[in-house]
């Protein structure tokens, strides 16, 4: 089944501020004003009851380098920072560092100043790359060493999701014509791509598609390629998405990249229980959802259920497809089947 609640959402108006003589503050970067009190958009995103979960939820760590004499600290003159708790995580990534550079673009428009960008020493491909992608080089960067750092002007913009989602459809809308517009830029490793792909979690840990040999054969006569995510370059996750018209995938951060895409199926995979944020974040681009539940792999380590591998249901899975195709022109209302 999937668990959590869906309905109704309100979107907050986003901001950027200016905070003056801030303090950045161990491995994730917390953020702290000149008064010491907490920036809790260098946390996480807006949290329902957020005083529930600090500063109990600071590394004690984090609170002793805090506190600690600031005697010798390093100082930047204006500053952004692209870390956070999750930021390690590509689909956060995506949706809590890439998103907010709208905001960082809108300072930097009414103030003529450019701030430098705080991401993690060294970072992975995709991270460089999609800055790249963005108009931002290592230049740009300033790599944070998870001590402590003054800034004379923090720019903090607002995260562009409520609680675990939704996400703006506003802010992906501007992130996926930012990206698209700078790929014929970049160059490709592969000349096309297939509108209807699978992605694979062969290589990666958790959720695994067990018997994926047979969902490749029951996907492949209805034009389906598989690919490989971690294998590609990011450009070219953004290049497979934007063309894309259907995608089956199993839960993972992967299926984020729906965010490039601009009119497409999803149907994604899940054991025995699932999560609805790509849901949430497909209905609210206006795509056309579906997914599947199945068996899973009691036999593994993993601590959540939701993370155990995936036996398919191959022949609801070929019904499931087949209705999808079938509506794709229709209303597009999300399609929600569970087994």
């Amino acid at each position: 089944m999937l668990t959590g609640s869906i309905g109704k959402f309100t979107l907050n108006k986003p901001f950027v501020a200016e905070v003056i003589n801030a303090e950045l503050v161990g491995s994730a970067a917390v953020g702290f004003d000149r008064e010491g009190g907490l920036i809790t958009e260098t946390v996480m995103q807006n949290l329902v009851n957020i005083e529930k979960y600090l500063p109990n939820g600071i590394p004690a760590q984090t609170l002793i380098l805090k506190n600690l004499p600031s005697f010798g600290s390093h100082q930047l003159d204006t500053a952004c920072s692209l870390l956070n708790w999750w930021s390690k995580n590509y689909s956060h990534w995506i949706v809590d560092c890439l998103l907010r550079l709208e905001g960082l673009e809108y300072y930097q428009k009414q103030t003529k100043r450019k701030p430098a960008l705080i991401i993690e020493s060294n970072p992975p491909t995709w991270k460089i790359e999609s800055l790249k992608l963005l108009g931002y080089g290592l230049d740009d960067c300033i790599p944070w060493k998870g001590s402590k750092i003054k800034v004379n002007r923090l720019i903090v913009p607002s995260f562009r999701r409520e609680q675990a989602f939704p996400v703006s459809p506003a802010a992906c809308k501007w992130l996926r014509q930012r990206l698209l517009s700078n790929l014929p830029n970049i160059e490709s490793s592969q000349r096309s791509f297939s509108p209807r792909i699978y992605i694979s979690r062969a290589k990666t840990t958790g959720r695994k598609v067990i018997n994926e040999d047979d969902v490749l054969e029951a996907l492949s006569p209805f034009g389906f390629v598989a690919y490989a995510p971690e294998k590609m370059s990011f450009a070219d996750e953004v290049r497979l998405f934007s063309q894309a018209e259907m995608v089956v995938a199993p839960h993972g951060s992967g299926l984020v990249n729906i965010i490039f895409a601009q009119n497409l199926s999803v149907i994604e995979l899940f054991g025995s229980t699932g999560v609805p944020c790509f849901l949430v974040l497909a209905k609210s681009l206006g795509f056309q959802y579906g997914c599947l539940t199945g068996d899973y792999n009691s036999r593994n380590n993993h601590s959540f259920e939701q993370n155990n591998n995936i036996m398919v249901d191959i022949p609801k899975l070929r019904v499931l497809v087949a209705e999808m195709l079938n509506n794709r022109y229709g209303d597009r209302q999300p399609v929600i089947t569970t087994y």
